[in-house]
């Protein structure tokens, strides 16, 4: 990874933390995770993690205390908006927050590999297979964004990493609109379940390669939809921090 790769990585993950702040599932005062396991949920290397914490002091957000850890500052407060107004501020648009939600979610898959038990992939492939029986053909809207949010989550929880589990529940909340987007589109969701079927079968395999591929596959295929909305895409957020 170059010194370019690594500025936009570490650009990536000083957003993450940031809207994790502003959506109440980091807190105020919370302590994080130490940059060795930092480095290790983001698939970077330390030099990246230092870089975002670096960022992430100098306005203000977290603190290092030598020999304790980094923590949330208690006195802080992010809004996420639409507007570009007010000081010190830090904007990313849609786009940002969904490639940051694929590579912790290619991580998830290559974790589940590793961690999961035997009946736990198996529960997810049962589950996964019993809604594309139900629904593949079918438009009820609510179910659909069920599977979509509880597929990715389920997916992070047997990760058995609380903290990618936790970041994967903060991105769900903030891209709701882009899920109602993707389920919208029967004949692409119908695609897109059929390639949830091959990535289950990859993870009963245990060949996280094949199931990080079909991954891809899939936000090829999300991508497509999203096309279409380039105004979501754009959505410009605003993270600012209290003087």
């Amino acid at each position: 990874m170059n010194q370019r790769q690594e500025t936009s990585r570490s650009r990536e993950i000083v957003k993450v933390i940031t809207s994790g702040i502003q959506r109440g599932t980091i807190t105020p005062g919370e302590r994080l995770p130490s940059q060795v396991e930092m480095a290790e949920l983001f698939g970077v290397s330390r030099t990246v993690i230092r870089e975002a914490i670096k960022v992430l002091e100098g306005q203000g957000i977290v603190s290092s205390i030598r020999g304790s850890g980094i923590y949330v500052n208690p006195l802080i407060d992010i809004s996420l908006e639409d507007s570009h107004s007010g000081d010190h501020a830090n904007y990313f648009c849609m786009r940002d927050i969904l490639e940051v939600g694929r590579q912790l979610w290619y991580q998830a898959l290559d974790l589940v590999v590793q961690n999961a038990g035997d009946e736990e992939i198996e529960a997810i492939a049962s589950a996964t297979r019993t809604f594309y029986k139900r629904f593949a053909d079918d438009t009820n809207i609510k179910e659909r964004y069920i599977h979509e949010t509880s597929f990715g989550l389920t997916l992070t929880k047997h990760s058995h990493n609380p903290l990618l589990h936790k970041i994967m529940v903060e991105f769900f909340q903030i891209t709701s609109d882009v899920d109602y987007e993707v389920i919208a589109d029967n004949k692409k969701y119908r695609e897109i379940l059929e390639i949830d079927l091959k990535i289950v079968e990859a993870l009963e395999e245990r060949n996280s390669r094949r199931a990080v591929f079909y991954g891809q596959e899939r936000d090829r295929v999300i991508e497509q939809i999203l096309a279409k909305n380039n105004k979501l895409l754009e959505q410009t957020y605003h993270v600012r921090l209290l003087p």
